[in-house]
Formats: C-alpha cells, sequence, structure tokens
C-alpha cells in the first residue's frame, strides 16, 4: 500500500515538473515570438490609442516585447501626416514605460517614453536641412498633459546638446503655426530665416566639444509663460566675425505679454525678435577679429523691444582695459554709448586709417593714454541699401569726452603732461580747455573746427620756456631776437588765430 503511494508522488511529481518545462518553453516561445514577431494587433492599437491621449502620434514597423527593455517600438516615425518641409522625428527604438499600478489592475498605461538613436531633420531647400543626430531622452506623461523631459542629448552641428524641462499641455504644441504643415506667410517667413541660420552655421567652425545645455518650461496654451535658460561652452570658435577662445554664454529667453504687437516693416530683421526679450551674460578668454586682438572680454546684453542694452562690455588690450556701454532703439535707429579706456592705442591701429596710421608714429608716451567718451548717433534705416556713412550718418554724431596723456613725446617734443577736454557736434570739433605742460613751459587753448566749411578758431595762451622751446621753432623764427631770448624768466603768450 505505501509502496503504490510513493509511485503514484513520483509519476505525480514527474509530471509536474514536465508540466512546468513546458510552461517554461511555451512563456519561452511567447516571448520570442512577441520579440521577433511583435505584438498582437489588438495590444498595439491599445497602447497607440492610449498614447495618442497623450498627444504622441506614433508610426512604426514593429512594436514587440523586449525581455529587458519591456515594450519596444522599432523604426518609429513620430507625428502625423506632414509635408515636405515639416520638420520630422525618426527614432531607431522607442521604448515604453508603463504605468505600474495600472499594469497589476491589467490596465496598459504609459506613462513615458525612452528615446534611442533618433535624428530630427528640418528641410530647408531641396538640398538643404537642419539635422539635429543622435538623440537620446527619456520623457515622462505627468498630470495635465505635462511632458517632463529628461537626460536628453543630442548631436547639432557638431556641438553636443543637452536639454530638460517641463511642457504643460504639450499636445498644443502641435497646433502652433510652425509645427503644422499647411503653408502660411508665417511659416514660409520662418523657413526663410531659418535658412540663414542654416548658412551662417555652416561658416562657422568649433572644436574642443563644444556644448549648449538648455532648460525649457511652459504652458503651450500660452507661449508667454515660456521661458528658455541657455548655457552654452565653446573651448574654440572661429566665426566670419571673430575667432574665440574659450567662449560662455549664459542667456535667459522669455516672450512677454508686454512685447510692442505692432509690427513696422521699416524694423527690417529685427522684427523677428520683437516678440521675445532677452537676458545674458558672455565672455571669452581671447577674441580676434581682423588685426584687433582682446583678452578676458565680458558683457552683458538685454533685449526687450525695442531697446538693446550692452552694459559691462570689457575688454584687455594694449597693456590696459577698455570699459564700455551701448544702448540702441530699433525704432528711432538712435545708438548712445560710452566707453572708459587706458590701453596703448598701438593695439588698434588696425581699425585706424593711413592717415591716423601716419601720425601715430610721431608720438610715443610712456603710460597709455586715459580717454573717456560718450556720444550718440542715429543709424541708417535698417531696410536701406549700403549706407553713405560720411554723407548721412556723420551729420547726426554727438561726441563729447575727455584725453589725458603723461610724459608723452609729440614729434620729438617731450611734455611732462597733456589733456584736453572735447565735444563734437553738427560736424563741429570744440576743445575748450586743452592744457600742455613741460617743465616751466604751461600752455592752455580754446577753439573750434568746422569740418564743412574748414573755418576754424582758436586762443593759445600761457607761459613757455624759450631754451626749451627754441629747438622745436622753425628756423626762420629761431634766427630771430625771440629765437635768441635766454632769459630765466618764462615768456607770456596770448594769441588768437582765426581761419
Amino acid at each position: 500500500m505505501r509502496l503504490s503511494f510513493w509511485r503514484k508522488c513520483r509519476t505525480a511529481f514527474r509530471w509536474c515538473r514536465i508540466s512546468v518545462w513546458l510552461l517554461v518553453l511555451v512563456v519561452l516561445a511567447t516571448l520570442g515570438w512577441l520579440n521577433r514577431v511583435g505584438l498582437p494587433d489588438f495590444l498595439k492599437t491599445r497602447l497607440v490609442t492610449e498614447l495618442r491621449s497623450h498627444g504622441v502620434d506614433l508610426e512604426f514597423s514593429r512594436m514587440r516585447l523586449h525581455l529587458y527593455r519591456g515594450i519596444v517600438a522599432d523604426n518609429v516615425r513620430i507625428g502625423g501626416a506632414q509635408t515636405a518641409d515639416s520638420p520630422k522625428l525618426s527614432v531607431a527604438e522607442v521604448q515604453l514605460q508603463l504605468d505600474l499600478p495600472a499594469l497589476l489592475h491589467l490596465k496598459l498605461q504609459p506613462d513615458g517614453l525612452v528615446l534611442r538613436q533618433g535624428r530630427l531633420t528640418w528641410p530647408l531647400s531641396a538640398t538643404n536641412a537642419l539635422t539635429v543626430d543622435h538623440i537620446q531622452s527619456v520623457l515622462h506623461f505627468r498630470p495635465n498633459d505635462t511632458w517632463a523631459l529628461e537626460n536628453f542629448k543630442a548631436d547639432f552641428a557638431d556641438t553636443k546638446i543637452v536639454l530638460s524641462g517641463e511642457i504643460s499641455h504639450a499636445p498644443e504644441l502641435l497646433q502652433w503655426p510652425i509645427f503644422r504643415g499647411r503653408k502660411t506667410a508665417g511659416r514660409e517667413q520662418v523657413q526663410t530665416e531659418l535658412q540663414k541660420i542654416s548658412d551662417t552655421l555652416n561658416r562657422i567652425h568649433l572644436a574642443g566639444a563644444p556644448q549648449i545645455i538648455l532648460v525649457v518650461d511652459g504652458d503651450a496654451r500660452d507661449v508667454h509663460s515660456f521661458t528658455v535658460r541657455l548655457n552654452a561652452i565653446a573651448p574654440f570658435a572661429d566665426t566670419p566675425w571673430a575667432r574665440a577662445r574659450d567662449f560662455q554664454l549664459e542667456a535667459r529667453l522669455t516672450a512677454p505679454a508686454s512685447a510692442p504687437t505692432n509690427y513696422d516693416a521699416g524694423w527690417g530683421f529685427w522684427t523677428n525678435a520683437q516678440p521675445f526679450a532677452l537676458a545674458g551674460t558672455a565672455q571669452a578668454a581671447t577674441l580676434e577679429t581682423g588685426s584687433l586682438k582682446l583678452d578676458d572680454v565680458k558683457l552683458d546684453l538685454r533685449w526687450h523691444a525695442p531697446e538693446l542694452v550692452v552694459s559691462n562690455l570689457s575688454a584687455a588690450l594694449g597693456g590696459g582695459r577698455s570699459v564700455a556701454l551701448a544702448r540702441l532703439n530699433v525704432a528711432t535707429r538712435q545708438l548712445v554709448f560710452t566707453n572708459a579706456s587706458c590701453f596703448d592705442i598701438s593695439a588698434i591701429t588696425g581699425l585706424l586709417t593711413k592717415k591716423a596710421r601716419a601720425k601715430l608714429t610721431n608720438i610715443s608716451w610712456q603710460q597709455p593714454p586715459v580717454l573717456e567718451v560718450g556720444g550718440s548717433l542715429v543709424l541708417p534705416g535698417w531696410t536701406n541699401p549700403p549706407p553713405d556713412w560720411i554723407g548721412t550718418v556723420r551729420p547726426g554724431v554727438c561726441l563729447h569726452g575727455s584725453l589725458a596723456v603723461t610724459n608723452i613725446t609729440v614729434a620729438g617734443l617731450t611734455l611732462q603732461s597733456a589733456r584736453t577736454e572735447f565735444v563734437y557736434s553738427n560736424q563741429v570739433w570744440h576743445l575748450p580747455d586743452l592744457e600742455l605742460i613741460r617743465d616751466r613751459t604751461w600752455l592752455a587753448a580754446d577753439g573750434w573746427l568746422d569740418e564743412v566749411t574748414q573755418q576754424f578758431h582758436s586762443r593759445v595762451w600761457g607761459t613757455f620756456d624759450p631754451v626749451v622751446m627754441r629747438p622745436y621753432l622753425p628756423e626762420h623764427v629761431r634766427e630771430t631776437e625771440l629765437g635768441e631770448m635766454t632769459g630765466n624768466q618764462p615768456l607770456r603768450l596770448d594769441v588768437i588765430v582765426n581761419g
């Protein structure tokens, strides 16, 4: 009796073991089939419908069950039917992250996507497109149709891009004109501007692992709620305008509701920036443009239509430093600026005219001159052809400031100090208090010069030492009694010259 019982137990155990192995084989075969062939249509339809409820429309070649990653879609194109010039996002693999509490209740509810090896292509013409490649990212679905983007990494124009942020009511983004397939005047303008950006990028060369970090937050139902924070790093940048090393940029971009809405065609390209506000800082270890080289360059930038302000602009050059501020009103085209500098002018000779460079060869100093200058001018119309700077802009230039230098030598004449204030307005130069000092020689001058009529008026007064000044007097003067004067007392001088 007992032998029969154990025989039955062994038989039952054998059948249980066979059943378990058969079940394992069935499960493995099913998993292999689901991985190789794909999910059944009813599951795919359910998942696609759930994703559409979150504003994501997936088109894929296969949706399968991966042993480790779960449900995976291969060769994915995100977005619905689009025109040929619409942006397109394709991804080699998209992993669906399921809501585990819902899954325990046998409900398939995606709460996120993991994108691997994606590419965003924005066609600009038949032969050109903006391309963001090697996209890797995690996208979470949160309440209020919020998309939370994490760990987004991609390559764009040899630059690493890192992106994160949260956008509520994200499906509404698809209704923005820039992403819609239909042709509109605004969309065509965007395409034109993007083409210009692409052409510019093709002329910029970066090296040393440049990186752009972006944080984007906002509500897709209100463009004015968006905030974009940018941090860019470029160890080396070679552009058509300048070359920079260790360049860094931090900026914050918004679209304030207070921005002007009355677009003026006369603003030209500035109309593209009118809806936005920008505040940021930039710096570079070195900046070279043409023959000018600057070190330790820094600036603060602010844009709020219609005004652009560049403040705290400073740079080291010529053994000294220059600090400037500029304020541009785009509507009136008026540019107001100030500058305080102390550097060797030979550092900017490449910016001077040939005539000015020739005059500088006769001037030397032991310490750089101190220059303070401010002024304003009205720039030509933004939509005008290349302007006539001398005939159109120069008459409206206004300048005021001061210049001081010590131990300066001019054409062999050494002065202990020279200083003056100056005013330039209506194409007339005013020097109200020019002062020159050398030992017992002290001369002051007050005068003006009209650049248009070439008329001038000058009064020179003070005292000068004839012994010191005699070698610098004209030969016919040195041969006169004036040239022979060797008295101990300096001579007094008061001369008025008109012309």
